[in-house]
Order: structure tokens, then C-alpha cells, then sequence
């Protein structure tokens, strides 16, 4: 073949795979690249803590690497702080818990009520997660404050925004270790009452419902007479005796520091007065907005349920209404001096308290007497009746 033919036969060929390979490089342009976009979002989501052991493109190199990821600690965010401040009422039954809470909750920044579910589902998780418990042995020590923690922080939350929540449960008292250490900053109110005058308030309220068989009692056997219904609300898994003898023990623990006793018969006859010392151990500003005699509170349904209606409804004016007890006078004898916060000897709580048994006062409470011991809260002169606090 002539060499003129053969060189236009080897530039015809150049020319051909030229334009092949810049029309496959157009349209390797114009195609969008599937392996790209399928790696793009799985880029997205590997995301590890920073101790993993990991290359910067996310993958495990060697296998002691790996060893390495699996032993390396995973970051601690520290316990949450909460939004709001906790704080706890606690006591005995018929002491006046419901009408603090009324009385607190006119303070727009306060979330107060009657007893709530919170205690009892911190006791059942409590249940779930202790010794004995099959899920236990999948926990550890660090998992069950934070737990209960949350648990009790997603309540409040949930329950209300107003920026200081305080809960109602007669159990709180013996959860006190429980309390300061998950709040630190939490303080306990416990309301009280001579325990003649409990049982007497409770009787009254039994009376008041003769068609209904209340809850409160096991059967005809401890329904039947009132020495029956007292003797029953007394043992220590009762309601009067468990919350006796829970508030014994905050009395006198370690925590009673956090503790500040109210006697609801001074509480009735000198609210306000009380009410801001009350304010002083809580570590809030008063305020000036409470009416003590427009107090409303109520809860009709949990009431008929109970079979005891009106057991949490509130006078609209909290006053010292003097009255005789119903029980027969040994059955009363059976519980006096009772009353073991009125010696403080012995623990850190700090305690107003009235002596007396002059009756009755405001939702049928005992008599407030002349006297009030007094320890660590700021005191003050009360000008009702001739009571007077001191230290």
C-alpha cells in the first residue's frame, strides 16, 4: 500500500477515537454518578462520639481498633438541670396539706395540688429496677438516678410550666435520702396535726357519707365500728400510721434539715403569718397576691371514687373554728402526745408548732394553744389571738 494512503488511514483512525472519548467524556458529564449519590447520605449519617477509634473517613482500620472503640468510654452530658424548682408537701393526712396547696398555687408561679401520681411511680420504678428485679441485673448504679430523675422531671414538666412545681404525696417523707440526692436544692413541708384530731377529721368525713363503703377500709370487719375504723387507719401500713411513722423517720434522718414541720392548728389561726415563713425555708419571694378568704380547691371525682365526697374540698376562708371531737374519750386518750415534733431534741428540722386542745379549728383541726416552738426558720410576733412565735 503507498505510505500516503496509510497516514491518511492512521489520521482518519486518531480522529475517530478522539471524538469517541470526548463524546464519552460529555456523557459521563451529563449522567449524574449513582455511586456518589448513594455514599453522599451514608456520609451523613455515621456519626460517632470523638473517643471512637476512627480513621477520619469513619472506618475501622485494624482490629485493634476496633478493641479500642469498644473499650473506649462514651461521653458523660452530666446530669440534666432541671427548668423548674422542685419542691415537695408531706405529712400527716387531715393536717391541711390541701389547703397549703390551694393557698400556694394563687402564686402564679407555683404548681401546687393535692397528692399526685409522681410518688407512686417513682416507688414502681424503684421496684422495677432494685435487687431482685430480672431487669436489674441489665443496669447499673449510674443509670437508676438518672432514671428517676428524668422520670420526675418529664412529670412536672408535663404536668405544668409555672417555673416552681411542688408535689404532694405522704410518701415523700420517706424517700428523703432519694429527694436531696437527686435535688439537692429541694426542701420537704411537712403539715401535722395532733393524731387524735386526725382521726377525728376522718371520722367526721366517713360520717358525712353514710351510703358509701370509702375505700379506705378492708371490708365489713374494719368498717364496723369506729374503734374498728381508728384501730385500721393506725397500723403502720395505713394511711395514718404509714405517714406517722414516715414523717418520724425524716424527723429524725440525716436530711431533717431539709425538713420544716407545720402545725395546721397554727396554720388556722394565723395563715398569712405562717404562710411567709413557709415562703423564707423555700427560699422564694413572697407574694403579696393571697386572699385567705377566697380559697378554692376541690377534687369530686377522685373524692366519689374513694367513696368519701368532699374529702378534698376547701373552706373559701381559712380560719379557727373551734368544735368538740366525736370520739369516744378513751378512744381519743388512745392517741394523744403523739406528737413527737414538738421536742426537737435530736433532729435538724425546722418546726412551727402550736400546743393546745381547745377543739377544732378550720376543717375541723385542734385547738392552737399559747405556745410555739420555733428552730432555724426566721421568726416572727403573731397578733391573732395571742399567739406568738419564738425561737
Amino acid at each position: 500500500m503507498p505510505v500516503e494512503d496509510q497516514s491518511a488511514k492512521s489520521r482518519s483512525v486518531k480522529s475517530q477515537s478522539v471524538k469517541s472519548q470526548s463524546a464519552k467524556s460529555r456523557s459521563a458529564k451529563s449522567r449524574p454518578d449513582k455511586s456518589q449519590s448513594v455514599k453522599a447520605p451514608a456520609a451523613k449519617k455515621s456519626r460517632v462520639p470523638r473517643h471512637s477509634a476512627r480513621t477520619q473517613s469513619g472506618a475501622l482500620n485494624q482490629p485493634e481498633d476496633r478493641q479500642a472503640a469498644e473499650q473506649a468510654p462514651m461521653e458523660q452530658a452530666g446530669p440534666p438541670v432541671s427548668a423548674q424548682t422542685l419542691h415537695f408537701i408531706s405529712g400527716l393526712p387531715r393536717s391541711g396539706s390541701t389547703v397549703l396547696a390551694a393557698l400556694l398555687r394563687q402564686n402564679p408561679r407555683f404548681h401546687a395540688a393535692m397528692s399526685s401520681a409522681l410518688a407512686p411511680l417513682v416507688s414502681a420504678n424503684l421496684d422495677i429496677m432494685s435487687t431482685g428485679a430480672e431487669v436489674s441485673l441489665l443496669m447499673d448504679e449510674t443509670q437508676r438516678p438518672a432514671i428517676l430523675r428524668a422520670l420526675i422531671e418529664a412529670f412536672c414538666h408535663t404536668t405544668s410550666d409555672r417555673p416552681v412545681f411542688i408535689d404532694t404525696n405522704r410518701l415523700w417523707c420517706a424517700r428523703m435520702p432519694l429527694l436531696a440526692d437527686l435535688f439537692p436544692d429541694a426542701r420537704v413541708v411537712a403539715c401535722v396535726r395532733d393524731l387524735p384530731w386526725v382521726l377525728d377529721s376522718l371520722e367526721r368525713q366517713f360520717r358525712k357519707n353514710p351510703y358509701e363503703n370509702t375505700r379506705l377500709f378492708g371490708g365489713d370487719g374494719e368498717r364496723a365500728t369506729v374503734y374498728s375504723r381508728m384501730e385500721a387507719l393506725a397500723r403502720q401500713n395505713r394511711l395514718v400510721g404509714l405517714s406517722w411513722t414516715a414523717l418520724k423517720e425524716a424527723f429524725y434522718g440525716e436530711q431533717s434539715d431539709r425538713l420544716l414541720i407545720v402545725d395546721y392548728e397554727l396554720f388556722a389561726r394565723a395563715p398569712e403569718q405562717t404562710l411567709k415563713l413557709i415562703y423564707g425555708f423555700l427560699g422564694e419571694p413572697w407574694f403579696d397576691g393571697h386572699d385567705f378568704e377566697n380559697v378554692s380547691y376541690d377534687a369530686p371525682d377522685f373524692d366519689r371514687a374513694l367513696g368519701m365526697s368532699g374529702l378534698h374540698t376547701v373552706r373559701p376562708r381559712v380560719a379557727f373554728e373551734p368544735r368538740p371531737t366525736i370520739l369516744p374519750p378513751d378512744l381519743f386518750k388512745k392517741f394523744e402526745n403523739m406528737d413527737f415534733w414538738t421536742d426537737t431534741a435530736g433532729s435538724r428540722a425546722s418546726v412551727i408548732t402550736a400546743k393546745g386542745a381547745d377543739g377544732g379549728g378550720s376543717d375541723g383541726t385542734g385547738g392552737v394553744g399559747k405556745q410555739v416552738t420555733k428552730k432555724t426558720v426566721p421568726v416572727s410576733a403573731l397578733g391573732a389571738g395571742g399567739v406568738k412565735l419564738f425561737g
